[in-house]
């Protein structure tokens, strides 16, 4: 059971519990009628009262929670593991790699506010080695950059964000390219949200589903440069190793 479904049983069953001593304490809807209920099962207000007194304290979400911090623990040390691999193999790929230079990142579908809000992509996670962690606010919608363009198909994604950096070295080459070439050729991106993300040079996403094959989120992972080599090696397919395991350990609860 999930924390906040376990916590919405706590409470109802406390209300409920508390509703009926109240309705027995003024007699609602009749007193004769709680007189001949009270009759017949005599323990009824002793165990309402003991009802209301334990689901106070919240039994089922102490121990959903519990649940969810040890799903926590699990998902952490995949993610450590898998991480590890990832490294080794980027590095034996990458000229020159530095460890710092990688990010792997956890997105979820959120909306922006509350039931009509916009539905953006939330970076839940972020995983780097060595240095401050400093992180540029980007908030995709669906289609917007590359884990934008993985939430669309519902499929692993990957760009050479160097290649276009390279081609598109001013505002006018970027609209020139996204007018003959489409919104795909620059990600969806406008052209200030593409000056914020052209620094990690290749970029790969993989969908992170739910039982039904819906998209519920995804991972990426960015290094600064060499999208051939990487997009060529084992990595790509470890981050979808990866990504297809975080459902099964409390991702939606990230």
């Amino acid at each position: 059971m999930r924390a906040r479904a376990a916590t919405a049983w706590d409470k109802g069953i406390a209300t409920a519990a508390l509703a009926a001593l109240g309705a027995r304490s003024q007699g609602f809807p009749e007193q004769r009628l709680w007189d001949d209920i009270t009759a017949r099962v005599p323990g009824l207000i002793p165990a309402l009262l003991i009802i209301a007194a334990v689901f106070t304290l919240g039994p089922f979400a102490a121990r959903a929670q519990q649940s969810l911090v040890l799903r926590r623990i699990r998902l952490e040390r995949e993610i450590f593991v898998q991480l590890g691999r990832i490294l080794r193999e980027a590095d034996r790929v990458i000229d020159g790699f530095q460890f710092e230079d990688l990010g792997l990142h956890a997105w979820q579908v959120k909306r922006s506010g509350w039931f009509l809000g916009t539905k953006r992509l939330r970076r839940v996670a972020t995983y780097r080695l060595g240095g401050n962690i400093v992180l540029r606010k980007f908030e995709p919608s669906i289609g917007q950059g590359v884990v934008g363009m993985c939430w669309e198909r519902n499929t692993e994604e990957s760009f050479d964000v160097e290649q276009l950096a390279e081609r598109a070295a001013t505002e006018a080459d970027f609209d020139a390219i996204r007018a003959a070439e489409g919104g795909a050729a620059v990600m969806g991106l406008t052209w200030n949200q593409f000056r914020q993300i052209r620094h990690r040079g290749a970029v790969f996403a993989s969908p992170i589903r739910d039982d039904n094959h819906n998209f519920r989120g995804c991972l990426s992972l960015d290094v600064k440069g060499q999208y051939a080599a990487v997009d060529a090696s084992e990595v790509p397919a470890l981050l979808n190793e990866l990504a297809a395991r975080m459902q099964a350990h409390g991702f939606d609860e990230m």
